[in-house]
């Protein structure tokens, strides 16, 4: 295939992807054979809306080597598997798609129901392996990375990219099966903005808004003070969340990217109405090293450093509450191990959201 063809389609493929939800912000990766020695995928940190052909990394199969000024995503090594191990194929999409997501966090019974790889760190040489030992003793068209995601491959584009929407399908229907709730997760969430330095807030109190009876402004406020590192906050209500925040115990990540973008756990804190000055205090202190904090039985509020920054951690979280619930209701699934959460979290505040920043 043509160099600048192949170009095009990862952009479009991403740009499509994105719209159906399947993909967000930078997260996942798209790549396209060329040739028998060379593809070309979507370097890293970059959102998909912001691309163009001249960003889209040529890689060598086999050394892996790259030119230009962009490093090619770190999952560039599976995307070389696939290509060396099935010639056939030439497009391969990893998405972090919602239920796939949430079925990579669970046990044995996904890994009856769907072909699944061992989990490894996002980039690492281990996970690779556990994708390549599938890749030789299957022909599935789609892989799900414990605890991490999706990868989905096919002859061309729309082959890839049927192949996420039907694993997608499948997996929803395996959760709406698991949790005698529906596939779609119900009620769209509640979602309430707040800017540091804008009038929102202030707006929002003026207004009398709150939700469940939490003064959100109050929260709002004292999360800014604290938190120098916090720009935009965003609370967010809906079933899973809810589910999840009347859980004694702080929440461990079954999905890598909670680790990293929300912190090595998802902590509660209670709402008292007599007392909203000591529960603003709490949830603050809750949300001490983590971007999101629950409030038991209502919501969470979740941070970033501008309102796509929290708008993605609040999709995070969802998500982290929905693989919780749902594998408690499987019968419960082992979290990330500890240090690996620890390590991904250090790793992730002190490059990737750095250069995504640049970006």
């Amino acid at each position: 295939m043509d160099e600048q063809i192949a170009k095009n389609s990862v952009i479009e493929a991403g740009k499509r992807l994105a719209a159906a939800e399947l993909i967000a912000r930078t997260w996942g990766n798209v790549s396209c054979r060329i040739s028998a020695s060379q593809f070309a995928v979507t370097p890293s940190g970059r959102a998909y809306g912001t691309l163009g052909a001249a960003d889209i990394v040529t890689v060598d199969l086999r050394s892996l080597k790259h030119s230009g000024p962009n490093k090619p995503s770190s999952e560039t090594g599976i995307h070389a598997a696939v290509y060396r191990l099935k010639p056939e194929i030439n497009f391969v999409i990893h998405t972090h798609q919602l239920n796939a997501s949430v079925v990579s966090a669970l046990g044995q019974g996904a890994r009856d129901r769907f072909t699944c790889a061992a989990y490894g760190l996002p980039g690492s040489a281990k996970l690779r392996r556990g994708v390549e030992r599938v890749l030789e003793k299957s022909d599935c068209n789609a892989i799900i990375m414990a605890h991490h995601g999706a990868l989905c491959l096919g002859i061309d584009m729309e082959d890839a990219f049927s192949a996420a929407m039907d694993l997608e399908k499948r997996c929803g229907e395996y959760i709406a099966a698991l949790t005698g709730r529906p596939a779609d997760g119900g009620a769209p969430p509640v979602m309430l903005h707040s800017g540091r330095g804008s009038e929102e807030a202030d707006v929002l109190a003026e207004a009398g808004l709150s939700y469940q009876q939490v003064p959100l402004n109050i929260v709002f406020k004292a999360i800014y003070k604290k938190r120098s590192d916090i720009e935009h906050v965003i609370f967010v209500s809906e079933d899973d969340i809810a589910r999840a925040s009347r859980e004694e115990s702080p929440i461990r990540p079954l999905l890598d990217d909670m680790a990293q973008i929300v912190g090595v756990s998802l902590r509660s804190a209670e709402w008292d109405p007599e007392q909203p000055a000591k529960s603003a205090a709490a949830i603050v202190s809750a949300l001490s090293g983590r971007h999101a904090v629950l409030v038991r039985g209502r919501g969470a509020f979740c941070c970033g450093g501008t309102r796509k920054d929290a708008e993605a951690v609040a999709m995070i979280v969802k998500k982290g509450c929905k693989a919780f619930n749902t594998a408690k209701s499987a019968g419960g699934a082992p979290p990330i191990n500890a240090l690996e959460c620890r390590l991904m979290r250090w790793n992730y505040l002190k490059y990737y959201s750095r250069q995504a920043e640049k970006k």
